[in-house]
């Protein structure tokens, strides 16, 4: 199973490895705050929920989580659009990344819907937000693997 420290663990590394950003952050949507000092352009990830163990056998587990990716534009509405053109760019290519790149693990990732945010911050910051969702096998679930 590929638990939450692993999960942040590789988008950080993805994001990381991606030349438009310049921030990542991930927690509750209180902490972005901490990644806009880092700078635009940032990837932010705040997990959501999670059903708890599902499948026939009880060993799936699924988490959603929405990624952020947000950049402050210029000033006029052309760069507005181009902020909004390569922040989605910018999912698209972290998700690749996560698919194809070197550091890969057994779980899918499917979309729910990816949604425009423009001056959601107040401090005109504009992107997407996208909800995804991460399923894995929950093998190596047992009473006495807890690290202590």
């Amino acid at each position: 199973m590929i638990n939450y420290q692993e999960i942040i663990n590789l988008f950080e590394l993805a994001v990381g490895q991606n030349a438009f950003y310049k921030g990542f952050g991930h927690g509750s949507i209180d902490n972005l705050d901490a990644v806009v000092n880092r700078g635009y352009p940032l990837f932010f990830m705040r997990p959501l929920s999670s059903p708890g163990l599902s499948g026939q056998d009880g060993r799936v587990r699924t988490l959603t989580f929405e990624m952020y990716s947000l950049d402050v534009p210029k000033i006029s509405d052309e760069d507005r659009r181009v902020s909004l053109s390569n922040t989605e760019q910018g999912i698209y290519d972290v998700y690749g990344y996560i698919l194809d790149g070197p550091a890969q693990y057994d779980f899918s990732m499917t979309f729910g819907n990816i949604v425009p945010l423009i001056e959601a911050f107040g401090d005109k910051a504009s992107g997407w937000v996208a909800t995804i969702n991460l399923e894995s096998t929950a093998s190596g679930i047992s009473y006495c693997n807890i690290p202590t």
